[in-house]
């Protein structure tokens, strides 16, 4: 069993890298691989559009949906096969740190852990239809854990697997995954792998069509606040009440049953819900404090 954040998963086999011995082959797979993690900066643009625009509900939807695309181009670039479909990003996480490259790990900070995980969670199917109470809080923070937790995933939507099996193409692979370890990964390194594929293009270029795009990904974007924005940029706390109306309503609930699909059980699911949530933030607050005192 492997543990990420609460939750314990089967230890999988992680099936060796199959990679097609002709390069045409290998050149449109990476295209491929390449395409889906466009598709994840697009949905992370949009996450943070929305953020912006305060259209909360929907910014969870697509931080979920950026995470998963980027976790499954990863497989793709590595050659790790991946064939059990799922959208639990619990478990896409936990079988992405299961990848070896010449024996070597794809590393994440632990905190990432839990980001996913909370991510996973308020953006899943049960709170996009106004049935569980995410919570009542500050959301200031979530913006940032969306862009922590994209920097340290997005790095390795890449080549990271050669083509050939000869010494110069396992050197080379062996050097790019020290570069991009956890101990050689200051905030430089971290920034400057924002400038591959659409993330690249959008931040590089001054075209007027790409403008509103840019914008929104640099707004209140630490990892970009020094090159394209004043030092004082402040996120807004937003403290905002996310009941469904169905809840404290035994007639509504009874009356809405006759038209749409509810949960029977959907008190325990709440608190089931809640207690995951409330978890999964401690945890994250824990690491954050942890961070703070090591620095």
């Amino acid at each position: 069993m492997i543990t990420n954040g609460s939750r314990k998963y089967k230890k999988a086999y992680m099936p060796k890298s199959t990679i097609p011995k002709n390069p045409d082959i290998n050149s449109e797979i990476n295209n491929h691989a390449a395409r889906l993690r466009d598709l994840a900066d697009l949905d992370y643009i949009s996450a943070r559009t929305l953020y912006r625009n305060q259209c909360y509900l929907e910014f969870y939807w697509y931080a979920q949906q950026s995470i998963e695309k980027y976790l499954k181009a990863i497989f793709i670039f590595c050659r790790k096969p991946n064939k059990k479909k799922t959208h639990d990003l619990g478990l896409l996480h936990c079988s992405v740190k299961n990848i070896t490259i010449y024996d070597m790990f794809l590393e994440f900070p632990p905190i990432i852990d839990d980001l996913v995980l909370y991510f996973d969670l308020l953006g899943s199917v049960d709170c996009r239809y106004n049935e569980l109470r995410r919570f009542s809080g500050e959301l200031g923070a979530d913006i940032q854990f969306l862009d922590d937790s994209v920097i340290y995933i997005r790095r390795y939507c890449r080549n990271l697997y050669p083509q050939q099996n000869d010494l110069d193409d396992e050197k080379n692979a062996k050097a790019l995954m020290r570069r991009l370890s956890l101990e050689n990964s200051n905030k430089e390194q971290l920034r400057l792998s924002l400038y591959t594929g659409l993330l690249g293009n959008i931040l590089r270029a001054p075209g007027k069509t790409k403008d509103k795009l840019k914008e929104n990904l640099v707004w209140a974007n630490s990892y970009l606040l020094n090159e394209h924005q004043p030092a004082d940029t402040i996120i807004q706390q937003a403290i905002i009440d996310l009941t469904p109306s169905i809840h404290d309503n035994p007639k509504l609930i009874k009356a809405l049953r006759d038209l749409i699909s509810i949960p029977k059980n959907i008190d325990e699911k709440q608190k089931g819900f809640t207690s995951r949530l409330i978890a999964i933030k401690r945890r994250i607050d824990k690491n954050l404090t942890s961070a703070k005192v090591s620095n």
